[in-house]
């Protein structure tokens, strides 16, 4: 089972990682910010996988075929004003673990 760690401010505002697990809590008024990016650990691919995403988008086959790439991957937190983790992950869904474990303990 997944914990899913929500965090409520002062003003009543509410933080959590956007899961399908914790979709049901979005509405109209809710506003969801990128807080990392798991990206290729290779200049060039890094590269490849933004303007890949800048022409195809986040969703369907070309961002489906970006996550598979086997290569090392990073984690960069800079969009909640974390560090560019120095690991080399072997695998998109290790870096993964590592960014979500990460968020839920030091930026919610």
């Amino acid at each position: 089972m997944n914990t899913i760690v929500f965090s409520i401010d002062n003003e009543g505002d509410v933080k959590f990682l956007v899961s399908d697990a914790t979709r049901p809590f979005l509405d109209d008024s809710s506003r969801v910010q990128r807080a990392s990016h798991v990206e290729p650990w290779n200049i060039p691919l890094r590269w490849a996988f933004y303007a890949l995403r800048k022409v195809f988008g986040e969703y369907g086959k070309v961002a489906y075929f970006t996550r598979k790439w086997p290569c090392y991957w990073r984690v960069n937190l800079s969009p909640v004003g974390g560090p560019v983790v120095p690991v080399e992950f072997v695998n998109r869904d290790s870096a993964i673990d590592f960014e979500i474990n990460w968020l839920n303990a030091y930026f919610l």
